[in-house]
């Protein structure tokens, strides 16, 4: 029976968080894998219909910083691989920052692609 003023021993760390951290890695190669098809593509297939058929929600250069974006965020994950709260922490703030900016990039980029299109029923028509 162990005394109230003694406190049990505490298990190791690195076997108890094993199974999280590969699970967490998986979680992140798919990912960063997801990230590199949209850049490699150019094409960011974001929603699926009821059928499971993909839509293409952006393309080129939008894309791929959307792409950009999937990638920082496949990174966060691999926070847990870190020794101390502080480097994890400061991992996770800079994939956080610059999935942000790379999030904010794709929005302007779809925007500026969007108003430079020619608006109307006969703008294809007038484009060739």
């Amino acid at each position: 029976m162990t005394s109230p003023n003694t406190t049990p021993p505490e298990p190791s760390s690195a076997k108890d968080l094993l199974v999280p951290r590969l699970l967490m890695s998986l979680i992140s190669v798919t990912l960063v894998g997801l990230g590199l098809m949209d850049i490699v593509t150019g094409h960011y297939y974001g929603i699926t219909n009821k059928l499971g058929k993909a839509e293409v929600v952006l393309d080129g250069p939008s894309a791929t910083a959307m792409g950009v974006t999937t990638v920082f965020f496949g990174l966060l994950p691999l926070a847990l691989w870190f020794r101390t709260k502080r480097r994890a922490l400061l991992w996770s703030m800079a994939c956080v920052i610059a999935a942000g900016s790379a999030f904010y990039v794709a929005i302007r980029i779809h925007r500026v692609e969007r108003t430079a299109q020619p608006a109307g029923p006969h703008a294809d028509a007038a484009a060739s």
